[in-house]
């Protein structure tokens, strides 16, 4: 891992914290990320994912694309999100990339108790507990075992109050420690996403990801005036996406007209909470900080009198990340993941 703040202190002999009320103590909360996030260094706090790192690496062993969903920080008795589990054969037959279904749920839920409550006693016998056995022993010898709605199921501890903001983004922005290093591609989908994905979905928007060298081409299409003209286009080089996400369907004005308000009424309204609604917290802040660094950068103070050095920030891209789909090979991919995953949780 990369050396942070603590490490560089100590090799000049300088203590991190100068007593408990130190504000600037780099054990403080604020300045480190969960051990479980691919973006934290020597100093790092404590996730619920812990303890299902090493597991979920041994689920997705032998895979190449990744599949996956969460419900966690409530007490739930159903998964609506559905799929189709798919053991490999029929993929590896065809020399198609596997793909593997995961979904991380409370170890404590009503719906985990009624899963583990129907394995026939057959089943536990083959993996060395009895019917008798209590809920904890089960639930630790079973983790990674079932299926559920063709979701092989990960539960996790201390999973069924509300999360942090650290635990709620983490599989879905920062997955890299999650998975075998054999995935090279990870789609995660939203649990209340309104279309139930399959293996062979995953497949095909991945493969979106990477796309071969162009040569040069003619075309046909229509001109300014409606008739059919010969296009030439220049040669196209190899391209690999680092991130792949749905652009927002409803889209406000563009560039300094755009009123960020009505940007985070859409993202409300994405995530199923009604536009009229208090604005949450952390969207306030969020949207606060791109309407000041807007409004500073491209303010006339701070910009040079040479028109062509002048650069304005014109916030118009909007994206829906009900679903999103990771490259988790490229570093570059990795950078950027851990960038958005600061800017929520930091």
């Amino acid at each position: 891992k990369p050396l942070d703040g603590e490490d560089i202190l100590s090799k000049r002999s300088i203590k991190a914290c100068v007593n408990s009320d130190d504000p600037t103590c780099l054990y403080e909360p604020h300045t480190a990320l969960p051990c479980a996030s691919e973006c934290s260094t020597k100093t790092c706090i404590p996730s619920v994912f812990d303890s299902v790192i090493s597991l979920s690496r041994d689920v997705t062993e032998g895979c190449e694309v990744v599949l996956y969903t969460m419900s966690l920080g409530a007490d739930i008795d159903s998964l609506d999100l559905r799929t189709v589990y798919n053991d490999g054969e029929e993929f590896e037959k065809w020399g198609e990339p596997s793909v593997c279904t995961m979904a991380y749920i409370p170890s404590d839920s009503t719906l985990t108790k009624n899963i583990i409550g129907k394995v026939p006693p057959a089943s536990l016998a083959k993996m060395d507990i009895s019917a008798e056995s209590d809920l904890k022993t089960k639930v630790k010898v079973l983790n990674g075992h079932l299926v559920h709605q063709g979701w092989v199921l990960i539960f996790v501890d201390n999973a069924i109050e509300p999360l942090t903001a650290e635990d709620v983004y983490l599989p879905k922005i920062t997955p890299g420690l999650l998975f075998h290093s054999s995935v090279f591609r990870a789609l995660f989908v939203d649990e209340n996403f309104n279309i139930s994905p399959t293996p062979e979905d995953a497949q095909f928007l991945t493969s979106e990801m990477a796309r071969g060298k162009v040569k040069k081409r003619t075309v046909m299409g229509p001109d300014a005036k409606g008739r059919t003209v010969k296009y030439k286009l220049p040669e196209e080089p190899q391209r690999r996406a680092v991130l792949l996400v749905a652009p927002m369907k409803e889209h406000p004005a563009d560039g300094d007209k755009i009123n960020l308000r009505d940007v985070t009424k859409l993202m409300m309204k994405e995530i199923g909470l009604k536009p009229n609604e208090h604005e949450p917290k952390e969207i306030r802040a969020q949207r606060e900080y791109y309407e000041r660094a807007k409004s500073l950068i491209n303010s006339f103070d701070l910009r040079t009198l040479l028109p062509v050095a002048r650069h304005k920030i014109e916030i118009k891209d909007f994206i829906r990340s009900r679903w999103v789909i990771h490259d988790m090979r490229l570093e570059e991919a990795h950078q950027l993941r851990c960038e958005w995953y600061r800017e929520h949780v930091k």
